[in-house]
């Protein structure tokens, strides 16, 4: 019976084990994926909820956390593996520890630790005031004009219905713009009214500033703009508005010269006219968070040739275990419940130190490794760019392809040639049947762009020339590929291209 209770408490202990180590591996992908942002945000969050973590001065001599004493009851020591082996499949030095957790009542001690949450991160940033919207910038037009109070409640009510391009809409669930029938509006104002007068008052909307605003349609948005240019080429455009959008959409010039008799010089001039015109009037009052890129890693070439990689850690704050619930964890005077509490949030504290440390290591590693593949096109451009995988990387440093993902998951590197995301230099490629060379699928990219920017524009290549173009230069390139390529760079078909002179 004893071997079996033995057996038992065992297998128990393994299963515990697993737990812990699947809580640490998955804590580390976590962090490993972060962005420098994501992970000032966590330690921000972790600094308000963990009492075993403080902020440091990083000059502070005393900055780094003392080596824990062997009566320590709570402390580990604090491993990071720097051999090859998967960055993520190692034990820790506080298994041993969970025995002596428990689940026992902790709000005593939370309690007397909440007063010091507010000096252990910190002050966040001041919440920005509310932007100017459309609707206020209309609104702070209307005393321009002499209305009533009826009429201002509804104008105001119109105002109300402006999608956030500045027409009178909105868009269903295929983000197809439907305008609103002054029939239904008027149905549904906060005052009896004929949509006669919704029409009368809505002309005072599209009076205001932005122009344009108020309409129910791309081309009253644009004929109201028009309204207000003088330009000699004023009624070619209005013919353009009305009746052939499509056509210089489609680059069809030779059939609206039929159809207006104007030269093709005449036409390109009213289309210039007609460019100036802003079909969204309202988006300049549109307000989206704005998304800044900022630099998780930076990396440079020394006078001697020598490659520098370094992290971006400014925003990160220095965060570090405290002494002094450290000495109260080691305290006999402390209490069980306050020790259990202590000692789990000093687990949790200290697995966070380790999964940032080991980010930091990776991040660092895999950087080195891409960029030492990569190095021609940091030294000579991006027509340089080698191909590359991620289980090439992953093989070299000894990790799973999958750490290699993670780290370079949404981060971003600062180059002497740029800013780029660091998946820009994985690539796949082709060889080269003249040269033998594995030429990268964004070098090809880039030639295509070349190809199309030098050729004839009044008989600009089609998608079959250009695969003869790269044939003779030795890329075995299928046509659906060409027109794949041509579609992500965002260029037009050579029908579309082509210029009428």
């Amino acid at each position: 019976m004893a071997g079996g209770m033995h057996l038992g408490a065992s297998m128990q202990m393994r299963t515990d084990l697993k737990q812990v180590m699947a809580q640490r591996m998955y804590q580390s992908m976590k962090i490993l994926q972060m962005t420098t942002l994501d992970l000032q945000a966590q330690l921000e969050q972790e600094l308000q909820e963990n009492p075993m973590l403080e902020l440091k001065d990083p000059a502070d001599p005393d900055a780094e956390p003392p080596e824990p004493e062997d009566e320590d009851p709570g402390a580990g020591e604090l491993i990071i593996r720097k051999d090859g082996k998967d960055d993520f499949a190692r034990l820790d030095a506080f298994t041993e520890e969970l025995s002596r957790y428990s689940d026992e009542d902790r709000a005593p001690l939370s309690e007397r630790l909440s007063e010091q949450s507010d000096r252990k991160h910190e002050a966040m940033q001041n919440t920005p005031g509310r932007l100017l919207t459309l609707y206020d910038h209309l609104v702070s037009q209307l005393g321009e004009f002499n209305l009533d109070e009826r009429q201002t409640q509804l104008l105001l009510y119109l105002l109300t219905h402006l999608d956030q391009d500045g027409w009178l809409g909105y868009r269903d669930g295929d983000n197809r713009f439907v305008p609103y029938s002054l029939d239904e509006l008027a149905a549904a104002a906060p005052v009896p009214v004929k949509p006669d007068e919704l029409d009368e008052l809505l002309g005072y909307i599209q009076e205001l500033d932005p122009p344009g605003v108020g309409a129910r349609d791309l081309k009253e948005c644009l004929l109201l703009q028009l309204s207000l240019l003088q330009n000699p080429h004023r009624d070619l455009v209005r013919q353009l508005i009305l009746y052939h959008l499509d056509d210089i959409h489609n680059n069809r010039l030779p059939a609206i010269q039929r159809r207006t008799q104007a030269s093709l010089a005449e036409i390109h001039q009213a289309i210039e006219v007609l460019q100036q015109l802003n079909p969204r009037p309202g988006r300049d009052f549109s307000h989206a968070p704005r998304q800044y890129v900022t630099p998780d890693v930076i990396v440079d070439i020394d006078p001697e040739g020598k490659l520098i990689v370094q992290l971006v850690e400014d925003w990160i704050p220095n965060v570090g275990l405290s002494n002094d619930y450290r000495q109260m964890l080691k305290s006999r005077s402390t209490d069980k419940s306050a020790r259990d509490y202590l000692r789990k949030n000093l687990q949790k504290a200290t697995w966070l130190l380790e999964a940032i440390e080991q980010r930091r290591h990776t991040l660092e590693r895999v950087t080195r490794a891409i960029i030492e593949h990569q190095r021609e096109f940091l030294e000579h451009g991006p027509d340089h760019i080698k191909p590359l995988k991620m289980q090439q990387i992953a093989e070299q440093l000894n990790i799973h392809a999958g750490t290699v993902s993670r780290a370079v998951d949404e981060k971003w590197v600062q180059t002497p040639r740029g800013l780029f995301p660091l998946r820009r230099f994985f690539c796949g490629g082709r060889e080269n049947k003249q040269t033998g060379e594995e030429v990268a699928w964004e070098v090809l990219k880039r030639r295509l762009l070349e190809l199309i920017n030098q050729e004839d524009k009044t008989n600009p290549l089609s998608d079959e020339e250009l695969v003869e173009r790269f044939k003779a230069e030795g890329h075995e390139v299928a046509r659906r590929t060409i027109t794949k390529y041509r579609k992500m760079l965002g260029i037009p078909s050579s029908r579309e291209r082509k210029v009428w002179n």
